[in-house]
């Protein structure tokens, strides 16, 4: 667990969401970007609807 103060996962937050597995490719600055934006468009209020978003930004790669 990392040590967090964020009011929507309190003290504590499991660290559930890891670094992309990015190809050669791909940009890292290009998915943090994406990632940024959907979260800032979604607005996820809990550790669901952040999962969400993060199936959301995984399903982008496959296109």
């Amino acid at each position: 667990m990392e040590k967090n103060n964020d009011p929507v996962f309190g003290r504590y937050r499991l660290t559930l969401f890891s670094k992309p597995q990015l190809l050669m490719t791909e940009s890292a600055a290009e998915f943090a970007a994406l990632n940024a934006a959907l979260m800032e468009e979604i607005k996820p209020r809990g550790i669901i609807e952040r999962l969400y978003v993060a199936d959301l930004l995984r399903s982008f790669g496959r296109f």
